[in-house]
């Protein structure tokens, strides 16, 4: 670990005139692995201006192929164990989270890029700021094993020293105070269980990583489609499985015993196309669970609507395309229940 810590550099920022010294030398920047061990997350600044606090991550891929991590954003927070507080990520007015950079729209936004053996992606990403004793905190990202100890800096970062892109947009709220957990230590109520052997995780942090919500006495959960499929496919891609897993551990841990899947398409393409398509993706996540969740005890039902229930408009109100919109409409809903 030692060898990989020391081969990341730290941003060019840096190196620019003015700038502040970096937060730590380049054998002290936490460091972790992903828990396939293939990628690692550096903490190179936490910075705070104001009531944000700045978070720049280098994410290397330290293996011999190319990968193609996606981090959705919903899924970073810090806690501040001293203060036995946890805080998540702020959003702008648009419900995208102040964070970057963005490559795909859902959830409040998504990292996804592939990156060659060596490469490296500065990620940056901006949380509530702590109290100011605190001098310390523990940073959680999908996939990877905390990293501890991170300092906390403070002070104001001179505009030069930041890539652009981390200017707040318009409509930065204010921070908030973070969520209150009660317990001692690292043992905080709605944390996981943290042990380099493995990860317990809570309900609630299940539900947080799958975006999932509870509307009446349903557990809702709606996957990308870009994540779950090819284009005009519906065969289950090699990188959707690890969240088809966190999906059937949800489905497992509520004990529930029906799922409803539900195929959703965009308006692209006809109706009687668009129909048959969801119906397919449907029955695609269906076989997946059926086949690898070990699920024998739940009743699923598998169904596509097409197009006819979109969550955001196919098109901007002049009538040219809106990408992101369709984007959010070529989906898989679950449904789970008694």
């Amino acid at each position: 670990m030692a060898t990989l810590c020391s081969s990341f550099l730290l941003a060019a920022a840096f190196l620019t005139l003015g700038a502040p010294l970096p937060l730590y030398s380049q054998d002290q920047a936490p460091v972790q692995a992903s828990a396939d061990g293939k990628l690692t997350a550096t903490v190179s600044e936490a910075s705070v201006r104001g009531e944000a606090l700045t978070l720049k991550i280098s994410l290397a891929n330290e293996s011999q192929t190319t990968v193609e991590p996606e981090l959705p954003f919903l899924q970073f927070y810090y806690v501040d164990f001293h203060n036995h507080r946890k805080y998540e990520a702020l959003k702008d007015d648009q419900g995208q989270y102040q964070a970057g950079p963005q490559t795909y729209p859902w959830s409040g936004g998504t990292f996804k890029e592939r990156l060659k053996p060596g490469e490296q992606r500065l990620l940056w990403i901006k949380f509530p700021a702590p109290p100011k004793e605190t001098k310390a905190i523990t940073v959680f990202l999908p996939g990877f094993l905390p990293l501890e100890e991170v300092r906390v800096q403070s002070g104001p970062i001179p505009d030069k020293a930041e890539p652009a892109d981390l200017h707040p947009k318009p409509g930065l709220p204010s921070a908030s105070p973070g969520l209150t957990l009660s317990g001692e230590g690292r043992d905080i109520v709605g944390l996981p269980s943290l042990a380099f052997t493995g990860t317990a995780v809570s309900l609630d942090q299940m539900m947080q990583d799958l975006g999932g919500k509870k509307v009446g006495q349903e557990i809702q959960v709606a996957l990308s489609g870009d994540l779950l499929f090819d284009f005009d496919k519906w065969d289950i891609k090699k990188e959707a499985e690890d969240t088809l897993k966190k999906l059937s551990g949800l489905i497992k841990k509520l004990n529930k015993t029906r799922v409803a899947i539900e195929g959703h398409t965009d308006a692209k393409g006809s109706d009687q196309y668009n129909l048959e398509l969801s119906r397919k993706r449907a029955q695609a996540v269906k076989a997946w669970l059926q086949s690898n969740g070990e699920l024998n005890k739940v009743k699923f039902q598998a169904k596509g609507l097409g197009e006819a229930k979109p969550v955001a408009p196919n098109t901007h109100p002049d009538g040219s395309d809106n990408p992101e919109g369709r984007a959010k409409n070529r989906r898989v809903e679950i449904r789970i229940t008694d």
